[in-house]
């Protein structure tokens, strides 16, 4: 059995602000008709998406076993701006919270925490679902950035151990922070280290760092294609790339457990629609959906 998620920051609605165009918001079921019906995505996360962008979803595509869930809570001044969907023949809720951490006068959203039990297994999972603030909102070398790692850490290790393995955890969302921050890198203690996640099992591995540069090698008659990263900013100074949007894994899937990272199928979603969308300066597309996969393998005997 395979179980693949993905994650995708709309940006149709940042922080429920409407912005986006009928037809953009088409374009965007577009994309979850192709993820959910082409390529059969079990869990599907989508950022800065508000209520009336759902009520297009729910309109517009096929939904056939599929289920739909969002909380729009408000938290401080902003609010939380991500809703999910999933199959439900392969995943089986089992509840769902809004994780924040005040600081001062602020809150920040840390994640939304969805548990499932895997039916045919009848394994816990457990997601954590992260959108947090931009550079602009919290600067890049703020303090405050390394309390989203460390909360988001806090988070999933009150989920608990399971034979001194952390939990069956993925951890996926738009981070705003590259794998090499020290938010994800030292506070939530992902690693680019796939040999020393799987020896000290409360590591995460962080796949994406494979991700920092093009997906493919330069040539004299390809120098536009390909990715150089999840996130398009057309007014960067010195780099317009970023790998912002990322899925984490536990070291649970690093041979401990039935459950596999397939590290192959997991990585950035190039859509060439998309990327057209995302280099046209009168769109608001900047974001590439990522992909993450897991294989259940069947022990001998």
């Amino acid at each position: 059995m395979r179980l693949s998620f993905v994650w995708w920051n709309t940006s149709l609605s940042p922080a429920g602000k409407d912005r986006a165009t009928d037809e953009q918001r088409q374009f965007v079921c577009s994309m979850v008709n192709f993820m959910l019906n082409e390529v059969q995505v079990d869990f599907l996360a989508l950022g800065e998406i508000a209520e009336k962008d759902v009520n297009v979803i729910i309109e517009n595509c096929k939904l056939t076993g599929i289920d739909l869930q969002f909380d729009f809570s408000q938290v401080g001044r902003t609010k939380f701006d991500i809703c999910f969907l999933y199959r439900r023949e392969k995943l089986s809720l089992n509840g769902s919270r809004l994780i924040t951490s005040p600081k001062g006068n602020r809150i920040f959203k840390i994640a939304q925490q969805v548990d499932f039990i895997i039916p045919s297994s009848d394994k816990p999972l457990h997601i954590f679902i992260s959108h947090w603030p931009s550079w602009k909102n919290c600067n890049e070398n703020s303090a405050d950035r390394h309390k989203l790692g460390q909360s988001l850490r806090n988070a999933v290790e009150d989920v608990g151990y399971e034979h001194r393995i952390l939990a069956n955890a993925i951890l996926l969302g738009d981070y705003n922070d590259e794998p090499f921050h020290a938010s994800l890198a030292e506070h939530l203690m992902a690693t680019r280290d796939r040999v020393s996640a799987k020896r000290k099992p409360y590591l995460f591995y962080n796949p994406f760092w494979r991700h920092l540069g093009f997906s493919k090698l330069s040539s004299s008659d390809n120098m536009n294609e390909g990715s150089g990263g999840s996130y398009y900013y057309k007014n960067g100074e010195i780099t317009r790339w970023r790998t912002f949007d990322q899925i984490i894994f536990s070291s649970a899937f690093l041979g401990k457990t039935e459950w596999h990272l397939n590290e192959e199928l997991t990585g950035i979603l190039d859509f060439s629609e998309l990327r057209q969308r995302m280099m046209d300066n009168k769109e608001i597309f900047d974001h590439y959906p990522v992909m993450g996969v897991i294989d259940e393998v069947k022990k001998n005997g």
